[in-house]
């Protein structure tokens, strides 16, 4: 006869092994991600890519959808969606005013408005 003891401890034993592996899982992405990110001049242009986002979507009143910025080198790419031409316009602004050293190309694109019958 088995002792149910002995198995509810293999299977504490068990379910404790699989917690440490997810917690070492997690502690080795965490350590992947931040050795990433871990050259200053990454870091730079992940927070220049985030302050021009900020200040286009506050300039836009979040007018532009699916909103990207990139920045590679010396270029600054914005993408997204927009009802109007004046949105793209301002994020156009946002971006020349924030960052004079950048060159700027802006894919915004903007969708027509459906003719009304």
């Amino acid at each position: 006869m088995f002792s149910s003891i002995g198995i509810d401890e293999t299977a504490g034993k068990r379910q404790e092994a699989s917690s440490e592996i997810e917690k070492q899982l997690a502690r080795s992405t965490e350590e992947i991600m931040e050795s990433q990110l871990s050259d200053p001049a990454d870091r730079s242009v992940q927070n220049l890519a985030e302050s021009l986002r900020e200040s286009i979507r506050t300039r836009t009143n979040g007018s532009i959808r699916g909103l990207e910025v990139t920045v590679n080198g010396g270029a600054v790419v914005v993408s997204g969606r927009t009802s109007r031409y004046y949105y793209k316009q301002l994020a156009t602004s946002a971006v020349l005013a924030a960052s004079t050293q950048h060159d700027l190309t802006n894919s915004i694109e903007v969708e027509r408005a459906t003719p009304r019958p």
